[in-house]
């Protein structure tokens, strides 16, 4: 009653701006009372007093940290106040967006960014909180949680899709973004995903916290992969692909204790494969054991020529396991190139000596092109006399064949990780240089590498 009556008295006079801040100042006093982490609220709302255009600048950002960590009731009115308060200084083209996505992961609320250039921005970002106080906050307030255990299956899916969203951003702009090459795959592109951006953490800090994350996410995480909660049978089609964006999410969750169904998800054969082979990075990711059997199921049947390669390529990680290693040999029978080529890389982990005749006559013939960044790699990762063989014998037809002279430095690189040797120096690159390197290694095997490496 009491603050009913004091937001009438300061109203009076007021314009319509003042009042609706009036108002939101008025019910964040009244929330923030109410909060367990009240020190913490009350110090974002310092922080975002004290934002300014110059030195203090950021300070919105180390508040808005705060509210998402803490997801305090009282920091919606909050954020609704300071969207209409910032709006006109030189940072609110990214101040006033984060303040709109702040309140969506609140709240589950899809609140897009009503900040517009132009001459007037205090207008339309004025207008859009005076609607959402008018018809979403003051009538739906005492029903609003920020408790994402209390939000219906609508409001989690908006807010996965939004940190969906940001997660994938950091595939956009290269080789790896899966939206560029969905059409026509390549197990360079698919390499180059996997191993730098799925499958282990990057240097680079995620752009989510893990205070937005809830297990309840999970079917929408799953779901552009083509999840299915009640699968009693296979697809009748699967068009499926793996939700790569989703991977780093659910196994943050399952490091944290969560998501103890995800590998009987894996396991389930009714599943997409996208479904099954984004459960099994996840797991991998979060530093559990890597599930052979499902992608050996999708490498050795499955007809997707994506999710072929992603499950050949992901037995990278099967070090030592035979059985793995002897469908690798056998991929590297298969007609499709791109197959053949997933299968050299993937190699490198299970490493078999029966692949090395097989490797041996990949760069003889140099087919397939594309799998030549890889395939003197995997050769020198054998160190086995066999390798050596082959590699010597490719360095010298590249002293005559000009083909080959093309990927002498790779060979010789390959084959000083073979022999423990060193040939490449550093220099101007060019193919004199090139050849008197694998020249000189040449040499030494003839002269005493043979007989040092069995």
């Amino acid at each position: 009653m009491a603050t009913a009556i004091l937001w009438a008295v300061i109203s009076l006079g007021q314009t319509t701006e003042e009042k609706l801040l009036a108002k939101l100042d008025a019910d964040f006093e009244r929330l923030v009372a109410k909060e367990p982490q009240a020190a913490e609220v009350r110090r974002a709302a310092q922080l975002l007093l004290e934002t300014d255009s110059s030195g203090r600048w950021t300070n919105y950002s180390a508040a808005t940290k705060i509210l998402r960590e803490t997801r305090p009731k009282a920091g919606i009115p909050l954020l609704l106040a300071y969207m209409v308060r910032h709006t006109g200084r030189g940072s609110s083209h990214v101040s006033v967006p984060e303040y709109a996505e702040t309140l969506t992961i609140l709240t589950g609320k899809d609140i897009p960014s009503p900040y517009r250039t132009g001459p007037d921005r205090k207008t339309p970002v004025l207008t859009a909180v005076e609607k959402l106080v008018a018809e979403w906050w003051d009538p739906q307030q005492d029903k609003i949680s920020t408790n994402m255990a209390d939000w219906t299956p609508e409001q989690v899916d908006v807010l996965t899709s939004r940190i969906l969203r940001r997660a994938a951003w950091s595939m956009k702009g290269s080789s790896t973004d899966p939206d560029e090459w969905k059409e026509r795959p390549t197990s360079y592109a698919i390499y180059h995903l996997l191993y730098y951006h799925v499958m282990h953490e990057g240097s680079d800090a995620p752009d989510w916290r893990l205070e937005e994350l809830h297990p309840k996410m999970a079917p929408a995480m799953l779901a552009p992969a083509g999840y299915r909660q009640d699968a009693k049978e296979r697809p009748a089609r699967d068009t499926s692909r793996p939700a790569y964006a989703s991977v780093e999410l659910l196994a943050a969750l399952r490091k944290n204790g969560e998501l103890d169904g995800l590998d009987e998800i894996a396991d389930d054969a009714n599943q997409t494969a996208g479904t099954r082979l984004t459960c099994v990075m996840a797991l991998f990711r979060a530093g559990e054991k890597l599930k052979t059997n499902v992608l050996m199921d999708v490498a050795a049947n499955d007809r997707n020529l994506e999710r072929r390669m992603v499950a050949t390529l992901a037995l990278r990680y099967a070090e030592g396991d035979r059985a793995a290693g002897a469908l690798l040999v056998k991929l590297l029978d298969e007609p499709n190139a791109e197959v053949r080529t997933a299968a050299i890389c993937a190699l490198k982990g299970p490493l078999p000596p029966q692949a090395v005749p097989k490797l041996k006559q990949a760069i003889d013939a140099l087919d397939p092109p594309q799998s030549l960044p890889f395939v003197f790699d995997v050769l020198g990762e054998y160190k086995s006399r066999d390798a050596c063989e082959a590699l010597a014998g490719f360095l010298a037809a590249g002293l005559e064949d000009r083909r080959k002279a093309e990927h002498l430095y790779q060979a010789v690189s390959g084959f000083e990780t073979a022999t423990g040797q060193r040939w490449n120096v550093a220099g101007l690159a060019n193919e004199a240089l090139y050849k008197e390197q694998a020249k000189r290694a040449v040499e030494w095997w003839k002269t005493e590498g043979r007989r040092t490496i069995e």
